[in-house]
């Protein structure tokens, strides 16, 4: 088994959740189902209809296809793919999933108190089924391809896909409302609940009123004292398995045909989740950060890049995300580590700064995403590079140079 390189450690002791132990790691990353033989596999996409395009390509194709480089192309776009414009693709497809609103995404938020998503009970035709499916897919993909999917996804997802009981307080960060109602109901001193029964009731968009009795035997039992708490548990069984079954076990299977479960089964929820969704930019270190950096025409020493670091050391949480997509192409940091991205090529484990003295410094910075790469003029003060920094990052919609 090849070790784990060392500087994949980027995460400061304050981020505990937000780290995978390296032993696991380099398991999986040695699997027959990670590692990519010679090869190329192509998808055409265009970004007005991205999931589209990749739902129809990539549920068109094998297992084996995967199994071998990925080669991104947007249509009316310019850019070799090396890396950065598939990071790229999986950027704009997770816009698509994380709009609840939008006509794709099967995962919803119950309102905006909910930090993360979940999948929609209401989307349960056919058509919906089908892509739980690709996005099953997809998720694998994203490991695979050392990628991030940029969703909030609940962690009961993984919960169940490790066959682990989900709990209680797994609501929370989906359905806040329904977990104070329950935690109350747990807290309260009531004898009987005249209008609560043992029942869950909702709609969906192939069925309408759907009605299912919880209780052993199916019959129709009030809520009281002595069994409140096997309610409370039934009731988020039913959120998060029985209303959505059709949707969780399209998306597993679609998840188990790129990368079967056993692969991931030492993982935990979370430490699913990191590896599916990416390190949070403000959990990174940057001390780590800066001592991984590479110069090219520069050194710690200059003015420029002491100002660079300060600037960083300052950013709030949403600036660190944007800094980071336009240098690597993903809001998120792959838990390979941030600057360990690439298995093959070690060329491309470094994020590097360059400083391009040909480059006015009225231009704005630029980036090389396949290569982790940002290129700045020299700028000659703190704010000129600030301000052209933050112009920059706050402004890149689309990759170039890649």
């Amino acid at each position: 088994m090849l070790p784990i390189d060392p500087r994949i450690k980027l995460l400061g002791k304050t981020a505990p959740d937000q780290s995978i132990d390296s032993e696991k790691l380099s398991q999986l990353l040695d699997s027959d189902e990670i590692n990519l033989p010679s090869g190329v596999t192509h998808l055409v996409v265009s970004r007005g209809t991205v999931f589209e395009d990749s739902m129809n390509s990539i549920m068109g194709k094998t297992k084996r296809s995967f199994k071998q480089k990925l080669n991104v192309k947007f249509r009316d776009e310019e850019g070799r793919d090396t890396g950065g414009v598939t990071r790229d693709f999986f950027t704009a497809i997770s816009r698509e999933l994380k709009n609840k609103d939008g006509p794709h995404s099967i995962f919803t938020a119950v309102d905006e108190d909910s930090t993360h998503m979940y999948f929609d009970y209401k989307s349960d035709r056919p058509s919906d089924i089908d892509k739980c499916k690709f996005v099953g897919r997809l998720f694998a993909l994203a490991v695979i391809y050392e990628s991030t999917i940029d969703i909030p996804i609940a962690p009961a997802i993984y919960k169940r896909m490790l066959n682990k009981e989900v709990e209680l307080e797994d609501l929370n960060c989906y359905n806040p409302p329904m977990y104070r109602s329950f935690k109350n109901m747990l807290d309260e001193d009531v004898g009987e609940y005249d209008d609560i029964n043992f029942s869950d009731e909702y709609s969906t968009k192939s069925k309408g009123r759907v009605t299912t009795q919880l209780y052993p035997g199916n019959e129709l039992v009030k809520v009281n004292r002595a069994n409140k708490s096997e309610f409370v548990n039934s009731m988020t069984v039913s959120y998060f398995q029985d209303r959505v079954k059709k949707q969780f076990m399209a998306f597993k299977m679609g998840f188990e045909e790129f990368i079967p479960l056993h692969v991931i089964s030492s993982f935990n929820e979370k430490e699913l989740g990191l590896l599916i969704h990416g390190v949070e930019a403000d959990s990174i270190d940057i001390i780590k950060w800066k001592q991984m950096t590479v110069y090219k025409k520069c050194s710690l020493k200059d003015s420029l890049i002491k100002w660079f670091w300060e600037i960083i050391s300052k950013m709030d949480k949403e600036h660190k995300r944007l800094l980071l997509k336009f240098t690597t192409g993903l809001p998120r940091a792959p838990v390979y580590g941030f600057l360990s991205m690439g298995k093959v090529d070690s060329n491309k484990k470094t994020f590097q700064i360059e400083v391009d003295e040909n480059l006015s410094t009225e231009k704005l910075p630029k980036s090389l995403t396949c290569f982790y790469k940002l290129i700045l003029p020299r700028y000659t003060t703190f704010e000129q590079l600030r301000s052209k920094l933050l112009y920059a990052i706050e402004n890149c919609n689309t990759i170039s140079n890649t």
